[in-house]
C-alpha cells in the first residue's frame, strides 16, 4: 500500500498540487469510499496519484484519467509515475484526440445510470 508520505515525497515538485491539497483529495476519496472516479485533465499527474493511492487504501476501484493526446505532458508521465508506486492497476489512462469534454459528453450520452461517483475537473490551470 502506498502511504500519503510516499505520495508527498514523489510529487513534491509538481507545481500545480501542494501536498496539503493532495492529502485533502486523498482523504476525501477515502472518507467517501469512492469506487469509480473520473479525472478530466491529468497532465501534471498529481491528482491521479493521490486518488489512486486512496483507491489502493480502500482496496479497489478505478480512476479514469482523461486528457488530450497532444497536451504537454511533463516527465515523468502518468504511467511512469504510477508504476513504481504500485498504483497503475487503479488508473485507466485515456488520451483523447480533441478534448476531454468530448469524452465526458460521450459518457453522459451513453450511460443509463451514473457511472462515476466522483468527478474532478483538473485541467486548465491557466
Amino acid at each position: 500500500m502506498t502511504d500519503i508520505a510516499t505520495l508527498h515525497d514523489r510529487l513534491e515538485n509538481v507545481p500545480t498540487m501542494k501536498p496539503y491539497r493532495g492529502e485533502y483529495l486523498h482523504r476525501f476519496a477515502i472518507k467517501n469510499r469512492f469506487e469509480n472516479c473520473l479525472e478530466l485533465g491529468f497532465a501534471m499527474r498529481a491528482s491521479a496519484s493521490y486518488i489512486a493511492g486512496a483507491l489502493d487504501e480502500l482496496g479497489g476501484g478505478e480512476l479514469t484519467a482523461v486528457d488530450r493526446e497532444d497536451a504537454p505532458f511533463p516527465q515523468p508521465n502518468i504511467e511512469v509515475e504510477l508504476e513504481p508506486l504500485g498504483l497503475e492497476a487503479y488508473v485507466d489512462v485515456v488520451r483523447e484526440e480533441r478534448s476531454y469534454t468530448w469524452f465526458l459528453q460521450h459518457q453522459l450520452e451513453n450511460a443509463d445510470h451514473p457511472r462515476y461517483d466522483f468527478v474532478i475537473i483538473d485541467g486548465g490551470h491557466a
